[in-house]
């Protein structure tokens, strides 16, 4: 009997075979759909984990303030400033505490202060006892006291910085204003009753040669006869016509002087100079002609 056959399979190498179809990998896809038209890998990663989170980025306070912010404050009046300032120190300890700061001035104040000495007995070498009163101890006491930065003039009711009080920044008449003689004719009102204070009433500015200064016998218009430092004490006590008060006039002849002293220093400064400057075009004088001479010979 003979042995079966057995079959071979016979396979051709060269012939094309199909691919087994893989799965597709969405991750890859969509990570290389993204990096499409993105320079850098990282940025993608950056903006990936951007779009993750949910919560929007907190907007950072600028460092600087900007022009709407300023013109807006300057635009409020003093009742809608005050709300907003008590707004914040309500609101924040550290605005309250800058604010303290430049509101307030502490000035520190120290004094000697004696204290009672106590009278004693103490025992002799020699035996007994005598009297002793010891020397008062001296102690020293510092007063640390508040007081506020900006406070009113009683000389032109301006409000002023004691900080920069510096100089005659302070402007105003020392005396009164009246009106003319046989101003307003036809007003009654001001014939018999007249306004007590004539600045605030509106023909002041409408009418300003109708008014006179008792202390300058200015118009209306009259620039401030008297000026020097802010004050909380009112200091004109000069007589009327006068432009300064003693003190304030011997502040000008001293800053008089001092500009006098100032402009001596200038001109001697400037001579010198001068005479640098001639010295030097004569010895340059001198080396041009020893060259001319030299050249010659």
């Amino acid at each position: 009997m003979a042995p079966p056959m057995k079959t071979v399979q016979v396979v051709d190498l060269t012939a094309d075979t199909p691919e087994k179809k893989k799965p597709k990998n969405r991750d890859k896809e969509n990570v290389s759909a993204g990096l499409k038209g993105i320079a850098s890998p990282r940025k993608f990663k950056q903006r990936l984990t951007a779009s993750t989170n949910t919560h929007p980025p907190t907007q950072q306070p600028s460092s600087r303030f900007s022009i709407e912010l300023i013109e807006a404050i300057i635009s409020l009046d003093a009742k809608a400033s005050h709300d907003v300032l008590i707004k914040l120190i309500t609101k924040s300890p550290t605005i309250s505490t800058e604010l303290h700061k430049l509101l307030f001035l502490s000035t520190t104040t120290t004094t000697k202060e004696e204290e009672p000495a106590t009278t004693g007995w103490k025992r002799k070498a020699t035996g007994g006892w005598e009297e002793c009163t010891p020397t008062p101890t001296k102690k020293i006491k510092t007063t640390v006291s508040v007081v506020k930065r900006y406070v009113k003039c009683a000389q032109c009711n301006q409000q002023f910085d004691t900080c920069s009080n510096i100089g005659k920044i302070c402007e105003r008449h020392p005396g009164e204003v009246e009106v003319i003689d046989g101003g307003f004719p036809d007003d009654d009102e001001m014939e018999y009753d007249r306004p007590r204070d004539l600045q605030k009433d509106w023909r002041f500015k409408a009418c300003p040669d109708q008014f006179v200064w008792s202390c300058c016998e200015g118009d209306a218009r009259a620039r401030p006869c008297r000026r020097g430092r802010h004050s909380e004490v009112n200091n004109d006590n000069g007589e009327p016509g006068s432009s300064e008060s003693e003190e304030e006039e011997e502040e000008e002849e001293e800053d008089e002087e001092e500009e006098e002293e100032e402009e001596v220093v200038e001109d001697e400064v400037e001579s010198e100079e001068e005479e640098d400057e001639n010295e030097d075009e004569i010895s340059e004088t001198e080396s041009e002609k020893q060259r001319a001479r030299h050249d010659h010979h």
